[in-house]
């Protein structure tokens, strides 16, 4: 029997979306060598950035990769950042300029 080695894959904290192993197996356990899809959807609101490794050591730069199964467990980490907040505060911000400027027309 083979020595299986287990692929953890997930979303870091702050961050919500779909993480997918194709193939898909029991307990997420490949033989060394294996090659694994590791894909990443992120929900809306949120954009991807990176994949790690334990959250530290860089693995891709793209939601979707084929990963090479080492002789190790290994943990994956996507690292996601929220992309509508800025927008909303942009938009907040754009909104009380205009009735600020209407305010000081108005008292001229």
């Amino acid at each position: 029997m083979a020595n299986l080695f287990r692929v953890y894959a997930e979303i870091g904290i702050g961050g919500t979306g779909l993480v997918t192993l194709n193939p898909q197996v029991p307990n997420a356990s490949y033989e060394a060598g294996d090659l694994v899809t590791v894909s990443v959807i992120p929900n809306a609101g949120f954009s991807f950035v990176e994949w790690t490794e334990f959250g530290v050591e860089f693995v891709s730069a793209s939601s979707s990769f084929v990963f090479t199964v080492p002789t190790k467990d290994t943990y994956l980490l996507a690292t996601l950042t929220v992309i509508m907040i800025l927008f909303m505060i942009m938009d907040l911000n754009i909104s009380f300029n205009i009735k600020f400027l209407d305010l000081i027309q108005t008292q001229d």
